[in-house]
């Protein structure tokens, strides 16, 4: 069978089938239509008020609940404020070298990781 009679009883067929299928009428389509549109109007909405009730709920929670004390905390009180400024940065071989800014305070030894 050549690509062209292939290509013809194909369509022969296709036609044929379509005569066969029972289409809805217009009314029974805009009926059809617009119970899917209310369906998901309702389900939006529905999705949409649980979303923001949670949303607040989440809020009323995050809110009232007593502030956790962090690592963070505790460390930024020993350090030094910086002085103002911007810090030196320096360029060389296409690598940069940022000399940073001199606390105001002293600060307790690190030692160093190299």
């Amino acid at each position: 069978m050549s690509p062209i009679q292939f290509l013809q009883t194909y369509f022969r067929s296709s036609k044929a089938e379509l005569k066969a299928v029972a289409w809805p009428t217009r009314r029974e389509t805009v009926r059809y239509s617009v119970l899917v549109i209310g369906i998901s109007l309702v389900f939006a909405a529905f999705f949409g008020l649980l979303d923001f009730s949670f949303t607040k709920g989440l809020g009323i929670i995050v809110a009232n609940r007593p502030a956790a004390k962090t690592a963070q905390t505790e460390t930024t009180d020993q350090t030094a404020p910086v002085t103002a400024g911007t810090p030196d940065v320096e360029t060389s071989g296409g690598t940069v070298k940022v000399t940073p800014l001199e606390p105001t305070s002293p600060t307790p030894s690190v030692p160093s990781t190299k």
